[in-house]
């Protein structure tokens, strides 16, 4: 592989299982998919290459898009006390030099913003920030968990050159909290088509990584006093815990509960265009893929949060602020309901398929290069 020269190195150490198409991705996040996303479309113009961790299951290789995945570090490898500096930074900055880029792309608080400026710098290339989620321009920074890598994220925010966010809403955090002035940039999502669907049988389906911060303790709360509601529950633990086990534990004790655990996007289009609604019971989140992968389908979401207030503003299903209020709507019956579906696809054709937003972003990353 010739790797001299990419005009743009994208950094996302847990993306590898996304990249190689492996059907049960090691890691779960709307990060991982995004970075896999927008570094397919930048490959359709330019040369482009992907930084992931390196373990003995991984290699080098291009990808059916023409992105050029390169393992850069074992994160288990080294001391634990200096493994930062040795080998990650080492690795990170030695690699850079390699394939010298011309822009890095990072997403996400933590260390690994450090590890970007840092290897954009010894390269001289210029350093991009994606904001991933609101945690990662509030100022408190919660899912960055531990206080030495808060310390050193915030150490790395000032020093990118450009930041880009996904809504309006942590554009002015950004500001607010870190006087940061960030583009807001929307990343277009896979089409999954449209499907007509009733109502006459209620299933919910909620996706993600089981955390706290995403409070999946609703979706059983819920249940349980829902039992003539069918929830599917799919997404799996980054790294497994009590709070998991025992999310596990109190689903399958519900009958009207499947436990997917981790599954594909294919088995995830199955499974949006199967369900008569989306669940989101996050504290906190960026703009999530999955709303706008369900949109897609015409699925309305019930959810915590409510991104730049469009669920509310283009009427896209509900946001809800406790479980009795959710518990409420599901147990009522939705009239309109074929309406509702039609306005989050035509959302979603609006403002996040190809045609509407890959110029937009092709655009925000070639005037990068100038």
């Amino acid at each position: 592989m010739d790797a001299a020269g990419y005009d743009f190195c994208l950094f996302g150490p847990k993306c590898y299982s996304y990249l190689a198409g492996e059907a049960d991705a090691r890691y779960i996040g709307g990060i991982e998919r995004d970075l896999v996303r927008i570094a397919s479309i930048l490959a359709s113009r330019y040369r482009v290459a992907f930084l992931t961790f390196a373990d003995a299951d991984t290699r080098r290789f291009t990808t059916r898009d023409g992105v050029d995945v390169v393992p850069v570090y074992d994160p288990e490898a080294g001391l634990p006390k200096v493994r930062l500096l040795h080998p990650r930074l080492t690795s990170m900055v030695m690699t850079a030099r390699e394939l010298k880029p011309r822009v890095f792309i990072q997403m996400g608080g933590g260390e690994d913003s450090l590890l970007t400026v840092s290897a954009a710098r010894a390269s001289g290339a210029k350093s991009v920030f994606l904001i991933g989620s609101d945690s990662d321009c509030d100022g408190q920074h919660q899912l960055v968990y531990s206080g030495l890598e808060r310390a050193l994220y915030r150490a790395a925010l000032p020093r990118f050159d450009s930041y880009f966010a996904q809504t309006d809403a942590q554009r002015s955090l950004a500001q607010e909290h870190h006087g940061i002035d960030a583009q807001v940039l929307r990343t277009p999502s896979v089409d999954l088509g449209f499907v007509e669907r009733g109502q006459d049988v209620r299933s919910v389906l909620w996706v993600g990584r089981i955390d706290p911060i995403k409070r999946a303790e609703w979706l059983v709360d819920a249940a349980a006093q829902l039992p003539e509601v069918s929830f599917h529950l799919v997404g799996a633990a980054n790294a497994s815990g009590d709070y998991d086990a025992a999310i596990e534990r109190k689903a399958r004790a519900l009958t009207n509960v499947t436990w997917h655990g981790r599954k594909n996007l294919d088995e995830l289009r199955d499974l949006y265009r199967q369900a008569t609604y989306l669940l989101s019971t996050s504290i906190q989140e960026g703009f999530p893929r999955t709303f706008l992968e369900a949109w897609s389908t015409g699925l309305p979401t019930l959810s915590s949060f409510d991104p730049d207030g469009v669920i509310a503003e283009h009427g896209l299903g509900l946001h809800y602020h406790s479980v009795d209020e959710l518990v409420t709507r599901l147990s009522a019956s939705d009239e309109d309901y074929e309406q509702l579906s039609q306005r989050c696809r035509e959302f979603y054709e609006n403002y996040y398929s190809d045609s509407a937003a890959e110029a937009a972003l092709l655009a925000a990353f070639e005037a990068l290069l100038a």
